[in-house]
Formats: structure tokens, C-alpha cells, sequence
């Protein structure tokens, strides 16, 4: 079942991809810029840019894999069609390697997740960004990696250095493909801790994976004002300029929509239905989406590590 739902993303990815093409969202430009960059020595760097300037907005581990690419074939556009295979391949792995985690550890049938990936599977919008030049499905990919070694690893009776090593490095991987998995090295540690293990393995292997990023982004850049090389380089720049005022709109605004989103299921047509119906369409998904964290809250008192780790994502994405 986990291989159908990988090859059926593939297939309904594959119909729905326009090889060669990207710049559509304008991050997978960047991320296609940065990998050219990085196959041709020239650093990590936005080639893209008067002077280069250092990229330290955008995680590295997306745009290396597009560098092994573009090293392999060299040949622009004609790679970009390799680079968008790669990609859906990340978010077909992903889908059946989540069938797989929600029936391995117990979180529903194989009926429910069954469901789930099939919703998944043929979502235009997960196909979507599963076919441009875009970190998401790397990134659940990475992230169901995680979370099944750091599973693996809370049922384990034994400790082993080993284990423990290729853990800490797992829970970094999703910060280093993109900014918002940072809430899942601090979650891990927790749980980890909860359960009575030692971290004299995991700590280390964990910060010596992620504080080289943290250096880079922190000492590298040199504070500009120039606003189109600031918006390039950092988010710090959006957040001054918003202030701690803004926050509370904010955070309400992204509560809606992830509601509006998780009980629509996403489903564009659904969305365009509802959005053509006034404000009051909105209404009534509002609770389904409230109905989906209820059922993480239930499984969260059990501190199970996905509900851990949805709670986590969406408080970072809410502010």
C-alpha cells in the first residue's frame, strides 16, 4: 500500500508537471540561483544579486540537493526538469513512508491512514509543490524521518551511542532544510528527557549538526540598507520593521487560515466555493478544523510525539 500511494504521487505529479519551469513562486528561482551557485564554487551565495551577497534566509540541505544535479548536468534549463523529478520522488517517499509511521506506531488503522495518503496523494496542491523547484516535500520528508528514528528510539530498552548520534543528527535535518523545523530539536530533547534517557549523545551530535547554520546566519551577513539585499538575506528586517504590536493580528489571521485549511482539507475547489460565499462560508469549516485539534490535543496528554510535534509546528507558523 505505501508503494501504490508513492507511485500514484508520481503519476498524477508527473501529468501535472511542466518540466523546465521555475520562478513561479519566486523562492524556487532562488533556491535553482543558490544551487547553481554552490555546483560552480562559487559559495552560498544569490548569484541572482548585485555583489553576491551571502545567502543566509533560506536553510542549505534543498538547495544542495539541487546541486548535485545541476553538478551531474550542467545544462541550463534542460536540469531543471531532473531537479523537479527529484523533488516529487521527496514528496512520493513521503507520502508512503507516512502511510507506513501512522500504522507502525499506532496512531490509526491502516484503513485511516490509508485515507490520508490518498488525500494527500492526489491534492493538486501537494502535487504542486512537489513538482517546482520548492523545499516542502524534502522537508516532510526529512521531518517523517525524524520523527520515526526519535519513535524508534523512545521504545528502545537499551541506550546505544549509535542510536543516539544518527537521532540528534535526524532532529536537526528539518531545521536545516527549512527555518520553522527548529521547534522540533527543542520537542525531541523534551520528550527524550520525559522518558528517562540519557542525552550525552544526542545533545552533542544535534548542536554540532545545526550551530554551524547558526554561525553562518548570525556572523556572515553584513546589516545593509539596501531593502531589496535585506529581504534577500533575513526575516530580523520584517520583524523590527512590525513590531511587537502586530503580533496579536497576526497570529489571529494565521489561526483562521490554518483552520479554514485543515477543514477544507485544502481542497482548492472547496476553498473557491467557499470563498465566493462571503465571510460566512468560512464559518462553517471553521469547526472541522477545531474538530482536528481536539483529536491532537486528546493524543497530546499522552505526549505521543506527533501531536508534539503539529502543536510545535503550528505555534511557530501562527506567529
Amino acid at each position: 500500500m505505501a508503494v501504490a500511494l508513492a507511485l500514484l504521487t508520481i503519476a498524477l505529479g508527473a501529468w501535472q508537471m511542466v518540466p523546465g519551469v521555475s520562478g513561479i513562486y519566486h523562492d524556487d528561482g532562488i533556491y535553482v540561483c543558490t544551487a547553481k551557485a554552490l555546483a560552480q564554487g562559487q559559495g552560498y551565495r544569490l548569484i541572482n544579486l548585485p555583489g553576491s551577497p551571502i545567502q543566509t534566509k533560506y536553510p542549505i540541505i534543498y538547495p544542495a540537493l539541487l546541486a548535485v544535479v545541476w553538478k551531474i548536468w550542467p545544462v541550463f534549463p534542460d536540469n531543471l526538469a531532473l531537479m523537479q523529478w527529484l523533488t516529487l520522488l521527496s514528496g512520493a517517499a513521503a507520502v508512503g513512508l507516512s502511510y507506513l509511521y501512522l500504522i507502525r506506531f499506532g496512531y490509526f488503522s491502516a484503513g485511516i491512514a490509508c485515507a490520508a495518503g490518498l488525500l494527500a496523494g492526489t491534492s493538486p496542491q501537494y502535487l504542486h509543490f512537489s513538482v517546482i523547484t520548492m523545499s516542502e516535500s524534502t522537508f516532510l520528508l526529512l521531518l517523517v524521518l525524524s520523527m520515526w528514528l526519535l519513535e524508534g528510539e523512545l521504545r528502545e530498552s537499551r541506550e546505544s551511542p549509535l542510536r543516539e548520534i544518527i537521532l540528534g543528527i535526524s532532529l536537526t535535518l528539518p531545521f536545516l532544510c527549512r527555518s520553522v523545523g527548529v521547534i522540533f530539536i527543542p520537542i525531541g530533547l523534551f520528550l527524550l528527557y520525559r522518558a528517562g534517557r540519557r542525552l550525552r549523545y544526542v545533545i552533542p551530535s544535534a548542536a554540532l549538526t545545526f550551530i554551524p547554520w547558526i554561525l553562518w546566519t548570525a556572523i556572515v551577513p553584513r546589516w545593509e540598507s539596501n531593502l531589496v539585499t535585506i529581504y534577500y538575506t533575513n526575516y530580523l528586517k520584517w520583524w523590527s520593521d512590525l513590531g511587537i504590536n502586530a503580533l496579536g493580528r497576526i497570529s489571529l489571521l494565521n489561526s483562521f487560515y490554518i483552520l479554514v485549511g485543515v477543514g477544507t482539507l485544502d481542497q482548492a475547489l472547496l476553498c473557491e466555493l467557499l470563498r465566493k460565499i462571503s465571510f460566512y462560508g468560512w464559518i462553517v469549516v471553521i469547526p472541522l478544523g477545531f474538530m482536528a485539534f481536539f483529536g491532537i490535543g486528546k493524543q497530546l496528554r499522552q505526549f505521543r510525539v506527533l501531536p508534539c510535534f503539529l502543536l510545535g509546528y503550528f505555534l511557530v507558523v501562527v506567529v
